[in-house]
């Protein structure tokens, strides 16, 4: 059982980008058929849960319902099929179980209700109640389903902060503990992306891991609030890299954690912005220091730093790993900086001054400051090469380049609205194709 996922990064590409080039959930052409699966399919795995449901122990009814409820989420579709198909799924599902005549009717509703979110947890509840009050027994764990005692909670961070697992454990009546554990991706923009649920023999943090972690006791409601964030933030998105694990558990993770917080929960503070004058003393610190021998603070290059890790990330420009090295080198730079050729040629050794400056700032040993600067070697080809790839580039560099390209001083604002007042009366056929954003 795995207490971190195989890889700080992801999954899906070579370059590590999480939204470059067609998602296979985007929205294809209207001509071409792709139709989501008929809902009396996927009711028929619903409605095979005899062996689960006939089980005493309401954890295992908790796992069936959201290992069921997994297989829905976030299905291989055109995004406007699987929408309809999701508009239409509590419906239709309910419908199922209502005209159905197996004994295990009420023993579904419960378990969805348990596990479920809105609007099928809350309506299957209302059906629940009334076949119950037509007699309809109820199965032996309905009393206790969705109520274990809380026991502990505990969180653990890879050396670079990259990700975050959090653990907490429950256990209902007689029975042994069972333990819930989120991983919070940092630099996937604070999504959950893997999860476990399972009875553990032993206390998970005296298990080897092939990472040196550091482990440290959690407030379970801030725990709670940050994992809650993290499902929320990621349910946002089209794709992203989310395991099977995560798929399965996604819903019994979501109902453990909103056991921890308050009907009127805390807000988590975020961190204040980092100002322009925080900026300016932390690249004059770099410039002063030992590790950036010949370097200046005019650099432009350390003007992107700040911007890839105070705007576009977790806002710490220390906090630095090789994905985040990763990420900066093959997706922010390619898709919203325009180099010049020194500067493409100078990043890498920049790079490497300030990653060592900052990690050596933060304390991390010798060996992790080595391991990112390694990355930054091992991207540096393919950066040149997508650092100049229109294909690479955002809506928003293609258009700057191609303002460059006509002669118009980008810094100069009457220039710029007027090429592009000109460009909108372009026909379409005649601007060209700019990518969308990525």
């Amino acid at each position: 059982m795995p207490l971190m996922p195989k890889s700080r990064g992801r999954k899906k590409s070579k370059k590590g980008t999480r939204r470059r080039g067609p998602s296979p959930l985007s929205p294809l052409p209207s001509s071409v058929p792709h139709p989501a699966p008929p809902i009396s399919e996927l009711v028929e795995i619903v409605m095979r849960g005899d062996d689960a449901l006939s089980e005493e122990d309401p954890f295992v009814v908790e796992m069936w319902a959201s290992h069921m409820l997994g297989t829905f989420y976030k299905l291989p579709l055109p995004f406007q099929v699987r929408d309809e198909f999701e508009r239409s799924l509590e419906a239709s599902l309910l419908e199922a179980i209502d005209e159905s005549e197996g004994e295990n009717r009420l023993a579904i509703l419960r378990a969805l209700a348990a596990v479920a979110p809105a609007p099928i947890g809350p309506a299957a509840q209302a059906r629940a109640v009334i076949l119950s009050e037509e007699g309809v027994a109820d199965p032996p764990w309905a009393h206790e389903i969705g109520r274990p005692e809380f026991v502990d909670a505990w969180m653990s961070e890879d050396p670079f902060g990259d990700q975050r697992g959090y653990f907490a454990r429950f256990r209902y009546p007689g029975r042994a503990p069972h333990t819930v554990m989120g991983l919070y991706d940092v630099n996937l923009g604070g999504i959950v992306k893997d999860s476990f649920a399972a009875y553990t023999k032993r206390d998970l943090r005296s298990v080897p891991t092939r990472e040196e972690m550091s482990y440290r006791e959690i407030d379970p409601e801030a725990m709670a609030i940050e994992i809650l964030a993290g499902i929320g933030t990621g349910d946002i998105y089209i794709d992203n890299d989310w395991t099977e694990d995560f798929r399965k558990t996604r819903a019994l993770l979501a109902v453990r954690m909103s056991l921890l917080v308050d009907e009127e929960p805390r807000v988590l503070s975020a961190p204040d912005p980092v100002s322009d004058e925080s900026r300016a003393e932390l690249i004059e610190e770099f410039t002063r220091s030992e590790h950036a021998t010949g370097l200046e603070a005019e650099d432009p290059i350390l003007h992107h730093i700040m911007v890839f890790r105070c705007d576009y990330s977790d806002g710490d420009p220390l906090r630095w790993s090789p994905i985040a090295v990763e990420l900066f080198m093959v997706d922010f730079l390619p898709r919203k900086a325009t180099l010049d050729a020194i500067e493409i040629r100078n990043l890498p050794t920049v790079l490497k001054a300030w990653v060592e400056f900052a990690l050596v700032k933060r304390g991390l040993e010798k060996r992790w400051v080595d391991e990112t600067q390694a990355a930054v070697d091992r991207w540096t080809t393919e950066f040149r090469k997508e650092v100049t790839n229109p294909d690479s580039f955002g809506p928003a560099k293609a258009i700057g380049q191609a303002m460059m390209a006509d002669g118009i001083d980008i810094t100069d604002r009457r220039s710029v609205d007027g090429w592009m007042e000109e460009f909108n009366r372009r026909p379409s056929e005649e601007r060209g194709e700019f990518p969308r954003d990525r």
